[in-house]
């Protein structure tokens, strides 16, 4: 109501304030392994608590000027998802948090809720009562790819398209 976020111990039922500020959570994500707890805010910020039983620290990501509506994070702690309310979802990379996020609007409707399964895939409930789901592993979407192409890249186009710098390789080694 105050937009406060405060832990209460379930042993001693002590409560500590996590969060307090101008900017109100519209949603939170825990997970209990990591003792990380991720809030949306009305600011657009993405705040991440690290919880632990002596302090709370926090990380700040800025996601926009819209509120973020859900987070989600996926089981190995290296993906980060955040609905907007401009009907935009991004996924950071925790580990590269300098890196910009893969930016996903291809949905006309506004996302109500995220998740992440156990094999990566995002998930995502959406106020048209439509239920949208992306695949989030480089190598599953590198596979699939593989399975529609008919050649690899030529050293020419590998050159255009990849870059000089990087020395060439095949695309799908089964080609």
């Amino acid at each position: 109501e105050n937009g406060e976020i405060i832990s209460i111990s379930t042993e001693t039922s002590n409560a500590q304030t996590i969060y307090k500020g101008t900017s109100m959570p519209l949603s939170l994500c825990f997970k209990n392994n990591s003792n990380m707890l991720i809030g949306g805010f009305s600011d657009g910020k993405i705040r991440m608590f690290y919880l632990n039983t002596t302090s709370f620290k926090f990380a700040k990501i800025n996601n926009g000027s819209v509120g973020v509506d859900a987070v989600a994070i996926n089981s190995n702690y290296t993906l980060l998802a955040a609905a907007s309310a401009d009907k935009v979802i991004k996924i950071y990379n925790l580990q590269h948090l300098d890196r910009k996020p893969i930016i996903i609007k291809d949905h006309k409707s506004k996302v109500r809720s995220i998740i992440f399964d156990s094999t990566e895939r995002l998930f995502a409930g959406c106020e048209d009562k439509s239920i949208r789901t992306w695949e989030t592993s480089a190598d599953k979407i590198a596979a699939d790819m593989c399975g529609f192409l008919k050649r690899n890249m030529s050293s020419s186009e590998w050159k255009q398209y990849v870059g000089a710098q990087i020395p060439y390789s095949k695309t799908c080694s089964k080609l």
